[in-house]
C-alpha cells in the first residue's frame, strides 16, 4: 500500500511513515491531524493524536500518552452521557486492577474522597492505565477512529516500552472491528523498525523525492 492510497481510504489500519529527519515528517502529521478535524468536523468519527516531542524528560511518556488520548477522546464526544460512561470505565478498570495488586502502594485509605480516590488511581503503573484505557475507548467507538502517533524516534530511554505497548494498544483496536485509521511516524532507525515488523511501512526515498513500501 502507498501513502496516497492510505491517505484516501477510510478505515486502511496502521501505516508507519519514516525518513530522514531533513524530511520534516512531522510536518506531515500535523497536516493530516488537521485535515481529518475538518472532514470529520460535527460526526462521531474522533481523532487522536500524539506528538512525542511535547513529553517532558522527567515524566512517564506512558502516562502522559494515556492521559493526553483519554482526554482527547472525552473532549471530542458530544454526548455528555457518553463522556461519564468512559470515565467510570476507565476508573472501574483501574480500581479493579489497583486492589488486585498495589492497593497499599497507591495509599488508599478508607476515609479518602471521591477526588483523593482518583487521584491515587492516576498514579497506577502504566501498564495497567493501558489496559484501562482500551476498556474505557472500545465500546465507545461507533464511526470509527483516527489515530496519528508523530515523533517515536524522540522518545528516551523507555523508547522500547512505549513501542511495545503502542503496538499492543493499536493491536487491540484494530482487532476490535471498527474502522481504524493509523500513522506511526519518525524518523528511520533500525530499532523502530524492529519494533513495528508486523506494521505496514513506507519510508521517503530521497533519491526518488517518493516513498517505498517495506
Amino acid at each position: 500500500m502507498d501513502f496516497e492510497k492510505w491517505d484516501l481510504e477510510e478505515s486502511p489500519g496502521v501505516l508507519c511513515l519514516s525518513g530522514p529527519a531533513d524530511r520534516m515528517i512531522h510536518q506531515i502529521s500535523s497536516s493530516i491531524i488537521d485535515r481529518e478535524k475538518a472532514r470529520h468536523l460535527g460526526t462521531q468519527r474522533l481523532i487522536l493524536y500524539f506528538f512525542c516531542s511535547s513529553s517532558t524528560p522527567s515524566g512517564s511518556i506512558l502516562l502522559h500518552f494515556i492521559h493526553t488520548f483519554l482526554h482527547q477522546f472525552t473532549r471530542g464526544l458530544l454526548n455528555a452521557e457518553e463522556v461519564s460512561a468512559i470515565i467510570k470505565r476507565f476508573l472501574h478498570s483501574l480500581h479493579q486492577q489497583a486492589f488486585k495488586d498495589d492497593w497499599e502502594t497507591l495509599g488508599f485509605d478508607e476515609t479518602d474522597s471521591v477526588r483523593q480516590t482518583i487521584a491515587s488511581l492516576m498514579k497506577a503503573d502504566p501498564y495497567k492505565q493501558w489496559t484501562a484505557l482500551t476498556a474505557a475507548l472500545v465500546p465507545s467507538v461507533q464511526q470509527g477512529l483516527i489515530i496519528v502517533i508523530d515523533g517515536l524516534d524522540d522518545v528516551g530511554l523507555d523508547r522500547s516500552n512505549f513501542l511495545r505497548e503502542v503496538c499492543t494498544f493499536l493491536e487491540r483496536l484494530e482487532g476490535s472491528g471498527f474502522g481504524l485509521k493509523a500513522l506511526l511516524a519518525s524518523r528511520a532507525m533500525s530499532e523502530i523498525k524492529e519494533f513495528l515488523r508486523r506494521v505496514r511501512g513506507i519510508v521517503f526515498d530521497d533519491e526518488r523525492k517518493g516513498t517505498h513500501a517495506y
